[in-house]
């Protein structure tokens, strides 16, 4: 008998190591399993099951239900010779329960575990193989937590899992930037942006990033983007925060050192610009003074002006 490898981002499937495909489940099953394997801190009674499935049933109706979704999940979770409670448990104590001590694995208990552990650790102390482990266990969100089911206690969890999936690719996009890997920071950062792009201060973190590397122009339209995505879907300005650092990337007029020295061309592209709008801006500061000094001139020598 193979290892029970069961994933829930991205909907529900279960197979075993020794079964060629994985098992086509019924709603009805994945909504009584995933509900077993998210609420995983306790056993469950039948009363529990039975109010959550089947509140509008009668009491025996809502049992005879239950006892059927049972039956499957057990020809699903111990197929052939596999005994019974291997991996459900229906105790005489009127309780139902996963088997949390068979041979099983499960990606969002491995995802929570691992996301949650490298995290806990200051971003000056972690080491390069905790951050692996990060990486691994971010790659398991496939898709959001039990999709197509719609009840409350999915959504609630589905949105525990999103919000600590973000934390860690917040988590991450904060150390690259620190070791200096701002490429990788940057699409981690993205990859918020496209879940949540209200994290103001992903945004913040984003054109910090931009500006390590000498992309001013690109921090600049980072905030742009900020600016217009809350103005759009809550109808207030960036915070003052996200504000002052947009200021400082305008004052900064000429492009860092490390821009020049990596070529980098939206920084050139902006500093040129600039110089162009300032040169620009003599250019017609001269022409006007250049006119009034004629004028002048001919004033005082009684000459008529042309103002061509």
């Amino acid at each position: 008998m193979g290892t029970l490898r069961i994933t829930l981002f991205g909907g529900l499937q279960v197979r075993h190591d020794d079964a060629p495909a994985g098992v086509k489940l019924s709603c009805g099953v994945q909504r009584l399993l995933g509900y077993l394997l998210v609420k995983r801190n306790h056993a469950h009674t039948r009363d529990e099951l039975t109010n959550l499935f089947w509140p509008e049933y009668s009491e025996v109706r809502a049992r005879a239900c239950l006892n059927t979704q049972l039956w499957r999940l057990r020809q699903v979770l111990e197929p052939q010779d596999t005994p019974r409670g291997t991996y459900l448990r229906t105790g005489s104590g009127n309780t139902v329960d996963f088997n949390w001590s068979s041979d099983h694995w499960l990606d969002v208990a491995v995802f929570e575990d691992q996301v949650s552990s490298v995290s806990s650790h200051s971003i000056l102390s972690v080491d390069a193989p905790a951050i692996d482990v990060l990486k691994a266990a971010l790659r398991l969100y496939t898709g959001e937590l039990l999709e197509g089911i719609y009840d409350d206690w999915a959504l609630f969890d589905r949105e525990c899992m999103r919000s600590l999936y973000i934390d860690g690719l917040a988590y991450l996009m904060r150390y690259c930037r620190e070791k200096g890997n701002h490429s990788e920071g940057a699409r981690c950062g993205q990859s918020i942006l496209d879940l949540d792009p209200l994290r103001e201060e992903i945004h913040r973190e984003m054109m910090r990033t931009y500006l390590d590397t000498g992309q001013h122009a690109q921090a600049i339209v980072q905030y742009e983007t900020c600016l217009k995505t809350l103005e759009r879907e809550l109808g207030i300005p960036p915070m003052e925060e996200t504000q002052a650092l947009y200021a400082d990337i305008l004052q900064s007029r000429i492009p860092s050192r490390s821009a020049t020295e990596t070529g980098d061309r939206d920084a050139l592209q902006l500093a040129a610009c600039q110089l162009n709008t300032a040169v620009a801006g003599f250019e017609k500061a001269w022409s006007t003074l250049r006119r009034a000094v004629i004028r002048v001139e001919h004033l005082g020598r009684q000459v008529p002006v042309r103002d061509d």
